[in-house]
């Protein structure tokens, strides 16, 4: 929920309670918490600090989630793990690094038949491929995973995806195609209330706008995205926005 909503301090504040719960005995027996909660527990905890740019407690956080994946050892808990590595990976600008472990998690779902896990890990392996310059490979996954999503119904993160998708295409000189997901990306993050993936759709079609000669409509969507990310407290979206329009650090 806090995750979806873009919440992303209040759930990994949130996430770190339930994975120190659910190593204590009396809620074990309780609550019916166990290891593998845990480590679910962990790599959204992770997730969360990574988007805020809280790069090294994201890394302690991934090491603790991988460490406990280890001794559960079930396909679900190393799908989290190799996840929360390739998402830290990617937010933090080591695209191949990200693709390695991401690729890992895909085959994870697949083998595992998790069905819900596989949108989730190439969606982010495609975006890994778009940040290393496979632009289709990019596209591809990214189609996959939204069409995935789409069919299940699990519009969890859905808007993030598409928006994904939007960037994909954009880098691959597909203008109108980006324009046709951004719309989509921001349509279904104002409904679900997703505003971290509103601002990467509204950068995006800020980009289309600029690329497209129209600079009022350009600097309009950078400002609105840049205030939604800087509200968010999402350093590194707000770091890549500011440097699409020539703006310093605060």
């Amino acid at each position: 929920g806090q995750v979806g909503l873009s919440q992303f301090a209040a759930a990994a504040t949130g996430m770190a309670t339930v994975a120190e719960l659910a190593e204590q005995p009396g809620y074990l027996d309780r609550f019916g918490l166990d290891r593998p909660l845990a480590v679910v527990a962990l790599g959204y905890r992770a997730r969360a600090l990574a988007e805020l740019g809280e790069f090294q407690r994201a890394s302690e956080a991934v090491e603790a989630c991988q460490a406990l994946a280890g001794t559960v050892k079930r396909p679900f808990t190393s799908i989290f793990a190799s996840i929360a590595e390739g998402h830290l990976r990617l937010m933090t600008g080591e695209p191949t690094a990200a693709m390695a472990s991401l690729e890992a998690a895909l085959d994870f779902a697949r083998k595992a038949e998790t069905q819900l896990m596989i949108p989730v890990a190439e969606g982010f392996f495609g975006a890994a491929c778009t940040a290393a310059g496979r632009w289709t490979d990019g596209v591809r996954h990214l189609e996959a995973a939204v069409k995935e999503a789409d069919e299940m119904g699990f519009l969890f993160q859905q808007p993030l995806r598409l928006a994904l998708l939007a960037e994909a295409h954009l880098a691959a000189g597909e203008a109108e195609a980006a324009a046709t997901q951004a719309r989509a990306a921001r349509a279904l993050a104002e409904r679900q209330g997703a505003r971290s993936a509103l601002a990467h759709a509204l950068m995006i079609e800020a980009r289309l706008a600029r690329d497209a000669g129209d600079q009022a409509a350009a600097e309009a969507q950078f400002t609105r995205a840049l205030a939604i990310a800087e509200e968010l407290a999402l350093r590194p979206l707000a770091a890549r926005i500011r440097s699409m329009i020539g703006l310093s650090p605060p």
